[in-house]
Order: C-alpha cells, then structure tokens, then sequence
C-alpha cells in the first residue's frame, strides 16, 4: 500500500477550467494542492510511528510512577527510622 495520498490533478485541472479558471491558473492551483498533500498530511504510517512512540513514552512514564512509589516507600521508612533514633536519644 502506498503512502502517497492519491489527487487526480488532471480531473482537478478540469474542473478549474470548467468553472472558468484558466490552463494556467488552474495548473498553480492544482500543484498548489500537491504541495499542501505532501508537506502537511500525515500518512497512516506517520500516525502508526505516533502511536508506537507514544506507547514508549506510555511505558515509560508508567515505570517513572512505580520508581517514584518505590522511593516514597523508602522515603518514609527513613522518616520512621528517624523518628525512632530520635527517641532513643
């Protein structure tokens, strides 16, 4: 499957004439369009390769999260140990 979007100039070219453009103006605006297509459409490829680095940030920010509750634990065990060396002096 191509990932090229598919704009039938000619027919576009066409219908500019008929709606009473000329050959020439016509042909500026066709490749005007082309121009448009190629340089700011997203290709289904372009969304797939999206996605999946979204996942990656996905995952990755989920096992920040883990490390974060991780270190929270271990934060308050220290409290506690110090709470308690505290009353021991």
């Amino acid at each position: 499957m191509s990932d090229s979007v598919i704009f039938d100039t000619h027919a576009f070219v066409k219908r500019g004439i008929d709606a009473g453009l000329t050959q020439r103006e016509a042909e500026f605006f066709a490749n005007e369009q082309v121009q448009l297509f190629e340089h700011n459409l997203a290709t289904k490829t372009d969304i797939a390769s999206l996605q999946k680095e979204t996942a990656g940030i996905r995952k990755d920010i989920a096992d920040l999260q883990k490390e974060t509750a991780g270190i929270r634990k271990d934060i308050t065990g220290l409290q506690t140990d110090i709470a308690g060396i505290h009353k021991d002096i």
